[in-house]
């Protein structure tokens, strides 16, 4: 679904088992993929079938088909078009009006999902590097040149920083921001923070936390309820 193609072909499947110590999928096999793919998509297109869920590429991808043209537009803007997988990009560049691509190819988290980075295989006339970060100040500024000139072997531009003095050493001031993999993970860490006051010695000492869109929208309710009714099976055993 993440591709531009009109249809489901052999070009959308795998070559190899990758689970498997990578063997080569038999003719006969790719077939039967094509197959069972064309008769998904259409159950997932198909408003009577309650049984076969979609995601939200489906209707991504039926909109794309529909081939559309955005009319009394000025210039198309695309954020973040790192993260473009073919069909986003095929929607903007049929379109004829001026396109802008706006992104970092290093910043790239949606690979897995099809993102092809429309930075690098989109047609452009003109590219401009935006090489001055107003996040953080030059210390930081450096490391990540750094580690982009050595893991990527990136250096066609510089990335510089701020006026501001920035830290890599572990300092903190102002805010401060849990990053975690998991939404179980950053609960943890707030009622760490907030509930339990256990506090690493470089956290600050007085915390107060917020949910973004109001705790409501986080339905703790309902995980309250498989809570105790997890407790309840469990003392019955």
């Amino acid at each position: 679904m993440s591709s531009a193609a009109l249809e489901i072909s052999g070009e959308h499947t795998p070559l190899v088992f990758e689970d498997i110590d990578f063997q080569y999928i038999s003719l006969l096999d790719r077939e039967r993929i094509i197959r069972d793919a064309i008769q998904i998509w259409k159950r997932m297109i198909d408003k009577d079938d309650k049984q076969c869920k979609v995601t939200h590429d489906v209707y991504l991808k039926l909109y794309q088909l529909t081939k559309p043209k955005l009319v009394g537009y000025h210039c198309i803007m695309v954020d973040e078009a790192q993260d473009c997988n073919s069909a986003m990009l095929d929607i903007v560049l049929t379109q004829s009006a001026p396109i802008i691509l706006v992104g970092d190819p290093n910043q790239q988290i949606y690979g897995f999902r099809g993102a092809t980075n429309a930075l690098q295989n989109a047609p452009f006339s003109h590219t401009y590097y935006l090489t001055k970060s107003f996040r953080f100040g030059p210390e930081i500024a450096y490391i990540a040149s750094c580690c982009l000139e050595y893991l990527r072997r990136y250096t066609k531009e510089t990335l510089v920083g701020n006026t501001k003095p920035s830290y890599i050493n572990g300092k903190v001031e102002g805010q401060y921001a849990v990053i975690a993999r998991s939404n179980s993970e950053l609960l943890d860490q707030v009622i760490r923070l907030c509930c339990t006051k256990q506090r690493r010695s470089f956290e600050p000492q007085e915390i107060h936390g917020a949910f973004a869109g109001g705790i409501q929208s986080y339905a703790l309710d309902q995980i309250l309820d498989i809570l105790n009714l997890h407790g309840k099976a469990y003392a019955e055993k």
